[in-house]
Formats: C-alpha cells, structure tokens, sequence
C-alpha cells in the first residue's frame, strides 16, 4: 500500500545530546484527544526528545494541530500519515524506522503524560543497562479524563523503582495474560532493541497475536533481559468506549481468541515457564546492582486473595492422618486375616542417587502388614548402593540404554504380585496411603486400575495437595501430568492388555490408561481418596510420547480428524475436528433491562464464528417502552434466525425455558443469560465440540465478571449450600486447584447462564424442573439428571463470555424479599432431598476439600474426612454438644468418646452445626442433639430428617421450662418454651433425660425416653487431688460452670454475714453478683482445664444454693458431683436436683440455716474433711461412667 508522509522540522535551540535522545512516537488512531496528549509530551522536562507523528485517522486533524504546536515546540517534529488506516501498530513501526533517538517512547493519541515521565524513564535505564524494557504505574482514563476505578490490569504498582528477571516476567505472562505492564503507552526502550527484533516486533515467530501485540513485544525484549518498573503513575490512556463493549465492560476478554496462540508461541519459543509454582519472578530495588529475591507477583496481581492454606498448614494437615498404635494393630490384625493384597513397587533412578532410593525405602518400612506382602525393585545404573537397600524383597535392574516401557514389561513378566505401581526415585510413601489403598483395594476385587491421592513438595518449600477427582476423562485427556501418573495396576490387567506400549515409553501410564478405557471403558477404574505419595511438583516439560498416544487415542474412538492444541505446557486443548454442523437454538429470557439484552444480542450476532444458529428472545412481561419498542423492531424483521416469543406468565425461569426449547428447531439448545455478552468468536464452536461427542450431555462455559474476575469456573455441589460456583471473584487469568480452570473438564454440573445440552437429552429428563425449582438450582439439577443417564457434563475454559451475574432474580423477579428467601429455602430443600448423597460427595472434586471456602481448598476439620477405621463399619454417630457448658462433657463428649474408644461407634463431635452437605459427607447413622430451647436449634434439629437413614437422638437436660413472668408460679411453665421443646421433642426418634422430672415432661409429647443420669469420666475426675486447709480462713467455694443469678443472690445475704469469718472463692459468677466479696474470683476455665481448675481451688467446704424451682426441680446434680470428685463436703439446697443418698448437708433457703450450717462445718474442718471423703468415695463407686454405663448410653444412642 502506498503511504505518503510530510516531515515537518523545528530546530532547537540549544543541541541535543544524542545519546539522551527520546524519540516520542505518536499513533494517532483517533484525534479527539490528540491535542492533549501533544501538549503533554511538550511540556515534558527530558532536555532531548524528538516527537515523531504518524497518523492514522482520516479527519485531517491531528495535521492541523501539530501544525498549530509546531512554532512554539521546542523539539523536533516529523509527521507522516497513512493513504488509509493501518492500524496502531503500523504507525508504531513505521515511527520507530524514522527515529533517530537512542530511545523510543511509544505514545497512543490518546494518552497522556505527567511532565516527568521521559526524565525518569531514561535515567532508570541509564543506572540499568540489562534492562531492556521501563514501565510505570498507569491510569485508564475516560472521555473527560477522569480517572477510571483500578482493575486486575492497572491496580499493581512496586513501592520503590524495582527490576525485575525478564525471563520470569515472560513466563509469567505466557501463562496468566495479565498485562500489568500496561499499554505501549507506559513503557520505554532503547531503539537499537526494538530495531533488532526485525520488522515486525509485535508478532512471534513472525505470527500476528492481534490485540496482544504489545505483550507480544514485552516478551521479544525481556525473554534475555530486565524489567524495571517505577512506582509514580507516569502515563494516563483513555480507554474508548468500543474498548469496553460499548457497555461498561471493565477488562474485556476479546484477547481471548487470541491467548491460545500467544501461549503456544511463548511455549515453542522456549520462554514458558514449566513450573506449576509459576508466579513467583525475581525481584531487587534499582538500587541494588545485583542479585534477585523471590517475589509472588501472581499473588499481587490476583490480590484480594481468597483465603487459602499456606504450606506449612498443608503439612500439618498431613501429619494428622497418622495411625494410632491401637489403630495400627487393628488394621494389622484385620489385613492379615483377610490376606492383604500384594504390592510390587517399582523404583525408577533415572539420575543415579542412591539417597534418593533411600528416602523412598525409608518410606515403605512403617506399613505394618502390608511390609510383608510388598516388593520392590529398583531400576537404576548406580553400581554403588547403600547396604541398607539390600533386602530379600528388593532387586536391582539396570536401566541402561532400554526403553523404560520394556523395563517394566520385564518387570512384570518376572515377577508375581497382584498389584503394581511406580514411582520415581525420593517420592515418599505417606503414613497411612499404603494402608488405606489396600483397604479400598480388598474393598473392590473386580478393580483393574486404581489412583490415589498426592501431596507435592514445593520448590520453595512445604507442600501442596493433590487430591483428584474420581476418574474424569476429560480431565485426564487434558492434563495428564496430574492425571496419569502413580496409578496401581492389576498384573492382570496390564498382561491382557498388552504390557506397556515401547513406542509411548515417556508416557507409558498414560498411554496404558487409555488403552485401558477404550477397552472397557470406566468401570473398574477406582479412586482412593486420600493421599498415597509425597513427591517433587512435577515440570511441565514437553513431553511429545503424551501427544502421540492423545493421538492415537483419539482415533481409535472414532475422531481421525482431531488435533491436539498445546497452548500451556502439558495442557492439551482438544479438538475433536467434527463435520457436522447442526442448528443450535440459542434461547434468551428477558424482561425488560435493555441495555443488557441489546448487549447481548449485538455481541452475540457481531461476534459468533459459528453461523448455523437461531437465537430465540423469550420477553416475560417487559414493561418498559424501550423494551418493547426495541422487542417490536427485532420481531417485525421477520427474521427466520431471530425470532421474539412471548411468555406472558409469572417469572418461572425453568418454563421459560422448556416453553422457548418446545418451539426451538435446533438439534442443539443453548440455554443464555440476558446479561452476558459475547467476547470469543469461536464461544459456540468451543461447546459444540464437546456436545457433539456422543458420551456427552451438557456443556458450560467460562463466565468472567465485567471486572475480568470469575463469575462461573463451573459449579462445586455442596458448597455454600446446595451447589456454588467455585472460584468465584478471583481473577480470571488465575490456574485453579491442580490447574483445572485452565484445562477441560468433567463436572457434576454448570451453570444455565451459559449451557449447551443436545435437545434429545434435554426433553429425555424432562427440561428444566418447572415445580421445585422455578428460579435456583434448575440448572444444577438439570445437569445431575443428565449426569444419572451416564452422560458427561462437562465444563470448557476455552469458551469465554462475560457476566453481570443474578440480574433476573434481582431486578426481573419482583417478588418481595422474603417471599424471594421462602422459594429459594425451600428450593434448597428440594436439592437436599433429591440429591444430597451426591451433593455431599461430588465426584468431580474430592471428599478430603472444603465447602466452605470460595477457592478449593483442604477441609480442616479432620473428623468430617479421615476415617481410618471405616472398614470396621461401626455406627457413625454425629453428635452436637450444646456449645461448650450445660454439661456438654458428661453428656455428650464422654460418652461418645468412650464409645468410639471401645470401637462401638465411630464418627465425630462438633460444637458447631455442620452444614447439610458436610453431615451427608460424614453419613451419619445416628445424629445426637444436646438440646436448647430457641428457634434456630429447633430448624437444625429439623434439618437432620434430610439425612438418609439417619435416627436422630434429642438429649435435654438443664431446661429454662420455668415462667419468666414475675409473680408467677415457681412451678409455673413458659408456654412458649414449653412449644418449642415439645416441637424438638418430634423431630427425634429418640428422647434421652437427664432428671427424672426432664423425663416425666418429655414423656407428656414423646413414646420414647429414656432416663440417663449424668456421670462422671473417670479420665478427668477420677483421679484428682485438692489440698484443704491452706488458706488463712477456711476457704468456702460457691463453684459452677453455669451459675443461675437467682441462685447467688439467693446467697448473698449468706455471703455477706460471714465475710469477715471465711475466704470466699468464687467460680463462674459471669454476672459479678459476688465479686465484691469474694476473697478469689475466678472465671470461668475453658472446658478442657476445668476439672484440674476446681480441684485447685483447694476448698475446705462447697456450697451450692438452688433456688426452689421448676428450674432446680429439672436440673441435675452434676455439680455436686464434680465437687464430690474433688473430695470437698458441700452443703446445697433442700431441692429436688440434689435429693438422693449421696452424703451431704441438705439446707432449707433461710439465711439462719444457711449461716448455721457453714458454722458448723467451719468450726470443725476435720469433721467435714470426713464428710467430703465419704462424698468422693460414693462419687467414684456409683457416679462414674463405668462399662455398665457406657452400655447403656450405646443402648439409649443407637436404634
């Protein structure tokens, strides 16, 4: 094409120094701005700049101002401009081949910089000559020059002028395409770099990367070199409307077509980063000379960052899964009664270190039973190794120059076991994974492959987890560095199929596996789910055997036109080259919200590459007359690929939708959000080539927030109730756990904000359910249905859409907010009821994650995912103590561990209620309630008849049934508490009572009760010992963990009278009614130390006042009890809780009596020293919880 340019000189008046020489280069793509950014460069304080324009626009106007600038300018001026547009980076290159200066400061017309920036661009430069590149921290700007809110692109910004290890830089960039550099606009460099990149700078490898151009450059000079980044904001760019969609989009995602080739070239150029740590870029102030420290510039640019477990956590979490020695000995005694199976381990030394050999026989010698039915060989060249690795079970194969693949054939044609695995030379066998895989393995004796669980050793120290999902096939195909390594085989198995292939030597698990699946499919490949290996985290070194059986695979299952696109390293985009190219019916609910639905619609028709579709606006009562102008115009095109139909009903998004599918024509149904907008041309070519593979059934989309942050990596079942999205407001350019939101993906289920499903397979589960869930998880439990047919849903990353998220149910369904959260409980309800096995389980994650963090992450509370006794198959039993007081211990934790300790119950304690999904993981058989008497325990209590099978036990002791109304009866009851115990009481199969009058009353609503007075552990209080007479005055103790105030009142005149006669110590007075008296006052101790805490209270004598209540007629006599343990004489209140034969002073409630009664026992110390052994002899014999006890707690818990 030709072009035509004017050069337009202005002489300075002083001579430049040609070494400091700026070449400004301005492209002038648009002019509205242009006198702006002009003016900026002029009045920069740099004392040598030349400003080189090239224009692109047609208006003539950016020649009128240079014109108008050109007397006054101080600097050279040379404008050229294009016969016709060429674009930015045109005029970039063709102003760079026109410069003369040593340095290039590139320059949008739009942009703006502050007077400093050359100056303190060049002189960074000047101090670094390794540095090829200089950035600054920039704002996006809008039409008015206001500055835009930060984002994931402009919000990192360094503290001091930093240099940073280009090479990092690069590889960081060719994995998370964050351009926090920023527009060519913010940066520098030196002309003779940019000359020696050729003609083209901003491709690779001579390919265009369109809009990543500028990244494209970055790469081409920081690949060799050095960043430096300073921390004053420099440069100011106006982000054009069309930037953003036109619709307020923040970051867009049109690169997206794009990313693919850029990491592919990044990769082939060998300047990606083969770390799965990757993020983590060398780093020193610019005023070092040199030496690099690590830092996490992903965590930086991904900031806020969703809570997550450091290493060390990771660590620990591993190190409570360790058997006991009593667990150890069981699990011995049962494997050797049932013949464990035998195990040969297969040990590779490719780099010759014997230490390394050691670490992982080291880990192999703690396994109990199993040590006697393992082998191990080792394949190695090392002709040196320690004495220790010799052993009757262990040889050695030299490895030589035979293919690793012929090893192994070998190896399992010499040898005889039932199972094989290999691993390499330092991976570690973990505490119990040996152990749990042979359990799980007995468990399932037509298994032919099983894979476990990893933990991998960081390269900065500490580890990460690995815990796969159940098998995944898209998964694997995709990603089989995580996927397909460390597998147990059945000999079997690996001889009918035919060993391992020589000819996948690098890849021969891998190409084992799927051998293995076209042969029989999934069946009989198991997941143990808990970690078995400790190992390196594997490089994503290319790796070509992997690609050649992907290949292979891949044709054997009826895809010979597919191809492998390997864009990350060892992350393989598959496409399956399909012919076919059927109609797809796009359907779109709307009401009203035309900016979004106008977004779009335009997006989705200017943008989508697949043209064989039909988009169907389904209007639900729009009211707005620009929507029902706009709905009016679409229609009366006539349009046979856009149709508008109505819905003239109540907002039911499930009919909406099964209405437009009975009337869409396509083979294909594209379920689509109003409030998305189309940013990837090949979005539906992307879906397509999932859906139209037989075994598949749905298929979702990757959905960012307008901000780029994620709004959909698919949906996680369990979390944040029924279903949730995992990842949901990170960044979208962020790996996810075991990389999985880079790659495709099996999952339970994605959202209907974006879905594609074959038209067949959505009338054969009957569409969208219109009755149980008209507005949340229609799309979850559509996707379960497809799932139960034995179909895939999977999710892509490689289909890419924005979304504003929730817009029809905040702004269409006008239903009042408390009517919106009745259906959306009650739409939760049905989810549990319907799903809750496999929402408590997905298969798509794993049993040992979270669901309670947004990010997916390892499940702390270790009861709820380590079972190592589960094969016994006792009882589990979940149990609630009522917070930490009301007698939680002798109620509920003593008994439940007293019965796990005897192997009669397994399962867990929890303070907290757990949420739904958690008490499906755990799968209890019995669930135990200590109860309370309010609204929400009774709707927790309510929530365990979800449980499948699960009896439910209500435990009540120490009620406040009593009138709150002064004057009333003492015996008087509350109506309303009276409601809300008997409304407990239902929801149990089983009543458990503490005091018979608890019994009684219970008995009034409930067939089954049973009395259970409480005891005392003989572990905490069976052995304690409290000194007497150590205080000045006799020490008196008014003790309690859940002191009543009517009772220290009660006493206080007591208190007051013979204040100057004893030492008053008090305990657990919450209120402070006697801490003006009290000679000690304690608090309350945590749970744990309170036996050994009143012990050392060291009391002569005890009293406990009671009120003579319905309250003190409920309540039972643990305290008494407790002090009894501790060998203390006590005198209580003539009420009802503490009748019986147990030896104490019983006292009416007078003030006479009471002050009588201590005298009396204050006077004669050694008397009432005899009272209170007598006491803890009877407490020790009859009130402990002995085996008798014990049985008949196991009787009264379980049906």
């Amino acid at each position: 094409m030709r072009r035509c340019s004017r050069h337009v000189f202005q002489l300075p008046d002083t001579p430049m120094d040609s070494q400091r020489l700026v070449s400004v280069v301005i492209a002038v793509c648009r002019t509205e701005f242009f006198e702006t950014a002009l003016s900026s460069v002029i009045g920069q304080t740099h004392d040598a700049i030349e400003i080189v324009i090239c224009d692109d626009a047609t208006d003539g106007l950016a020649e009128t101002v240079t014109d108008l600038y050109r007397a006054s300018c101080r600097w050279p001026i040379r404008y050229l401009r294009n016969d016709s547009p060429l674009g930015a980076e045109a005029c970039f290159n063709r102003g760079v081949a026109d410069a003369c200066g040593r340095y290039i400061k590139f320059m949008s017309g739009d942009a703006v910089l502050a007077p400093d920036c050359i100056q303190q661009m060049v002189a960074a430069l000047e101090v670094n000559p390794q540095a090829s590149l200089v950035a600054a921290h920039r704002q996006w700007l809008n039409a008015e020059g206001a500055a835009l809110q930060e984002n994931l692109a402009t919000r990192f910004r360094v503290t001091e002028p930093t240099v940073f290890h280009g090479p990092d830089i690069v590889g960081l960039l060719g994995e998370f395409t964050c351009n926090f550099i920023g527009e060519l606009s913010s940066v520098l460099c030196r002309r003779d770099d940019l000359l020696a990149l050729g003609a083209d700078p901003f491709s690779l490898n001579g390919e265009s990367v369109g809009p990543l151009g500028n990244l494209a450059l970055y790469a081409s000079l920081l690949h060799d070199a050095e960043l430096i980044m300073l921390p004053a904001t420099l440069t100011g760019t106006r982000i054009a409307p069309q930037q953003m969609t036109e619709q307020g989009i923040e970051i867009v995602g049109t690169d997206s077509d794009h990313l693919p080739l850029f990491h592919r070239l990044i990769r082939e150029a060998g300047w990606a980063s083969t770390s799965l740590d990757n993020g983590w870029v060398g780093a020193r102030p610019l005023s070092a000379s040199r030496g690099f420290t690590d830092f996490n510039l992903l965590a930086q640019l991904s900031a806020p960052l969703p809570q997550r477990l450091n290493p060390q956590q990771v660590e620990a979490w591993l190190g409570h899964r360790v058997l006991t020695a009593d667990q150890q000995t069981q699990i011995d005694r049962h494997l050797a009664e049932v013949d464990a199976p035998s195990l040969l381990v297969v040990i590779k030394d490719v780099a010759n270190a014997p230490e390394k050999i050691q670490r992982s026989l080291d880990s192999l010698a703690s396994h109990g039973a199993l040590h006697a039915a393992m082998n191990v060989v080792v394949l190695t060249d090392a002709t040196k190794l320690p004495a220790t690795l010799v052993g009757p079970r262990l040889t050695t194969l030299a490895i030589g120059a035979m293919n690793t693949a012929a090893l192994l054939n070998q190896v399992v044609e010499s040898n005889r076991f039932e199972w094989l695995i290999v691993i390499d030379a330092g991976t570690q066998f973990t505490p119990f994974g040996l152990t749990a895989s042979a359990l799980t393995l007995l468990d399932s004796p037509d298994a032919h492959a099983a894979f476990a669980d990893e933990m991998h050793r960081r390269p900065r120290g500490g580890l990460s987890s690995a815990m796969r999902p159940d098998f995944n096939l898209d998964y694997l195909l995709s990603y089989p560095l995580l996927t397909a390594g460390h597998w147990l085989f059945r000999r079997q198995t690996i001889l009918d199929i035919g060993g391992f292939d020589e000819r996948f030597a690098d890849a021969a698990e891998f190409d084992l596996i799927l051998r293995l699946y076209e042969r029989e499919g999934a069946g009989r490949i198991i997941h143990i789910s808990e970690p078995l290996l400790v190992c390196d985290l594997p490089e994503a070194g290319d790796n070509p055997h992997e690609i050649e059986t992907l290949q292979r695979h891949l044709k054997v299952r009826g895809y010979p036109r597919a191809t492998i696109e390997h864009t990350l390293p060892r992350r393989y985009h598959l496409q399956y080259g399909h012919t076919d190219q059927p109609l797809v019916s796009i359907i779109v609910p709307t009401k009203d919200q035309l900016p979004f639905l106008q977004r779009c619609v335009e997006t989705l028709l200017h943008s989508t590459r697949y043209l064989n579709y039909e988009l169907l606006i389904v209007d639900n009562n729009s009211e707005t007359p620009e929507a029902l102008e706009w709905l009016a115009r679409i229609d009366a095109l006539g349009s046979a690929q856009v149709r508008v139909l109505r819905y003239p009903h109540p907002f039911n998004y499930s009919r909406i939708n099964n209405v437009a599918a009975a009337q869409a024509k396509g083979e294909y149904l594209v379920l689509l959000n109003n409030d998305t907008a189309i940013v990837h041309s090949r979005w539906l070519d992307e879906l397509l080539n999932h859906a139209l593979r037989p075994e598949v059934g749905v298929v979702g989309a990757k959905l960012l927030f307008p901000n780029g942050r994620m709004q959909h990596a698919g949906v996680r079942l369990g979390m944040d109730g029924p279903a949730g999205h995992q990842h949901i407001g990170e960044p979208g350019h962020i790996q996810g756990y075991m990389q999985r939101v880079q790659v495709d993906q099996d999952l339970s289920a994605v959202t209907a904000a974006c879905l594609m499903v074959r038209r067949s397979i959505y009338e054969e589960v009957g569409g969208l359910d219109e009755e149980a869930f008209v507005v949340s998880y229609n799309d979850v439990d559509l996707c379960m249905k497809v799932g139960a047919l034995g179909y895939l849903n999977v999710w892509t990353p490689h289909s890419v859409l924005i979304h504003e998220g929730s817009v029809s149910q905040t702004h269409v369904d006008t239903a009042t907010q408390q009517a919106k959260r009745k259906r959306f409980v009650g739409e939760q309800l049905a989810m549990y009821r319907k799903w809750l096995p496999t929402l408590a389980n997905d298969p798509a994650f794993n049993s040992n994650l979270s669901f309670d963090l947004q990010s997916v992450e390892l499940e702390l509370n270790m009861p709820l995912v380590w079972h190592p006794l589960a094969w016994r198959r006792d009882p589990v039993v979940l149990a609630y103590p009522e917070g930490l007081w009301a007698s939680p211990h002798e109620r509920v934790i003593a008994p439940f561990e007293t019965l796990q300790a005897a192997g009669i119950v397994d399962g867990m304690l929890s303070s907290q209620p757990l949420s739904i999904p958690q008490e499906g993981r755990l799968k209890p058989n019995v669930v135990v309630f200590q109860a309370r008497l309010d609204a929400d325990h009774l709707q927790t209590i309510a929530r365990a008849q979800l449980l499948p099978d699960a009896f439910v036990v209500l435990d009540i002791n120490d009620l406040q049934l009593g009138s709150r109304t002064p004057g009333d009866d003492p015996f008087a009851f509350d109506a309303e508490c009276v409601d809300l115990l008997q409304k407990s009481l239902h929801q149990a199969q089983r009543v458990i009572a503490s005091t018979q009058v608890l019994a009684d009353i219970a008995g009034e609503f409930h067939a089954d009760v049973r009395l259970l007075p409480s005891r005392l552990s003989p572990h905490v209080w069976g052995n304690l010992v409290s000194r007497r007479g150590v205080g000045g005055k006799p020490r008196v103790g008014l003790v309690s963990d859940r002191w009543q105030p009517q009772d220290l009142h009660l006493i206080l005149a007591v208190v007051e009278a013979l204040a100057e006669e004893v030492e008053w110590i008090v305990m657990g007075d919450d209120q402070g009614v006697l801490r003006s008296h009290a000679h000690e006052s304690h608090d309350r101790p945590p749970a744990e130390q309170y036996a050994t805490a009143v012990a050392d209270l060291n009391l002569d004598l005890a009293l406990l006042p009671a009120v003579d209540n319905l309250f003190g007629a409920c309540k039972n006599n643990i305290t008494l009890l407790q002090l009894g343990a501790c060998g203390v004489p006590v005198i209580c209140s003539d009420v009802r809780a503490y009748a019986g034969d147990l030896p104490v002073t019983r006292v009416p409630n007078t003030l006479e009596a009471w002050v009588n009664l201590i005298r009396a026992h204050t006077v004669d110390l050694a008397s009432a020293a005899l009272l209170g052994d007598d006491l803890r002899k009877q407490v020790l014999r009859d009130w402990m919880l002995d085996d008798a006890a014990v049985q008949a707690w196991r009787e009264a818990w379980l049906p």
